[in-house]
């Protein structure tokens, strides 16, 4: 992979990061929002528990793309993710390896 193409992959990632972080940070205003008195019923203790969650796994993931990207940038460092499949080195064959010992007898 190029590295023109690396750059575009890295940006989408965090567009598509980025995205989602705004789109669970509204998620979980609009939960706390649902709770009128500020204190959430027994149900809405967990919704607004899972929607956290979600923010900060989004959150993460948005530093994670943008770490990637800046990474790349500076110093050239391809993720794993995008560099290139490598062949593994070809195996080395032991001719005894396939030496069937003779029966005596």
């Amino acid at each position: 992979m190029a590295n023109p193409e690396i750059l575009q992959k890295l940006r989408e990632a965090l567009d598509t990061a980025r995205q989602r972080s705004e789109a669970a940070s509204a998620h979980f205003d609009e939960v706390l929002r649902d709770v009128p008195s500020g204190l959430p019923q027994p149900d809405g203790v967990e919704r607004v528990r899972l929607a956290s969650v979600e923010f900060i796994r989004s959150r993460q993931i948005l530093l994670d793309a943008h770490l990637k990207l800046e990474n790349f940038i500076a110093y050239g460092t391809i993720p794993d993710e995008l560099e290139s499949p490598r062949k593994p080195p070809a195996a080395k064959t032991d001719p005894k390896a396939n030496i069937t010992p003779r029966r005596r007898g």
